[in-house]
């Protein structure tokens, strides 16, 4: 075997070495994290080996990155509008997987123009939904049921409904009739 075969074949077996070695040690000081490559995954060279004044070599191993889980969060919509009874209601359904604190979150009529504020302190958990009431037959009763008030506020021609967050950002809007453009 000459040497240039020789030390060929030492440095591929001092980076199978390193590949292994970096396999479970994660980092070294000497690693430098390369971009995503064809394929997108990425690299890291462990080191460059000099074979010979002609041949260099640089090893390079794959990260392997774990694939986290998204962080749970709520993802609120307005999933019904009842506005033809004596007891009116829009139902909110959180099918997010978190709970939302609903403190400085509000309900708005667009064509009645009136505004529900949801009460401090009060928590949409994930899965559940809350139905806000209004009406001559409307009822509170904590945490499904929310009393908005005793007046008719859904107009039966037509209206919007529109679900703002506490920095009174659009989240939802659900329209029937000739509320809807």
């Amino acid at each position: 075997m000459n040497a240039k075969k020789l030390y060929l074949f030492l440095a591929l077996l001092l980076a199978l070495a390193a590949g292994l070695f970096l396999a479970q040690e994660a980092t070294t000081q000497e690693a430098t994290t390369r971009g995503a490559t064809t394929g997108g995954r990425l690299y890291t060279t462990v080191d460059q080996i000099h074979a010979s004044p002609e041949v260099t070599i640089t090893v390079c191993v794959p990260i392997v990155m774990r694939n986290y889980p998204p962080p749970p969060q709520a993802d609120l919509y307005i999933e019904a509008l009842q506005y033809e009874t004596t007891d009116e209601y829009v139902q909110i359904t959180n099918r997010g997987n978190a709970s939302q604190d609903m403190t400085g979150w509000r309900i708005f009529s667009v064509v009645g123009g009136q505004s529900y504020d949801f009460p401090a302190a009060y928590t949409l958990a994930a899965g559940a939904s809350v139905r806000v009431h209004s009406g001559p037959d409307a009822f509170d009763n904590p945490p499904t049921d929310l009393l908005w008030g005793l007046a008719h506020i859904w107009q039966n021609e037509g209206d919007k409904a529109i679900l703002y967050d506490d920095s009174d950002t659009e989240v939802d809007s659900f329209c029937y009739l000739n509320g809807c453009p």
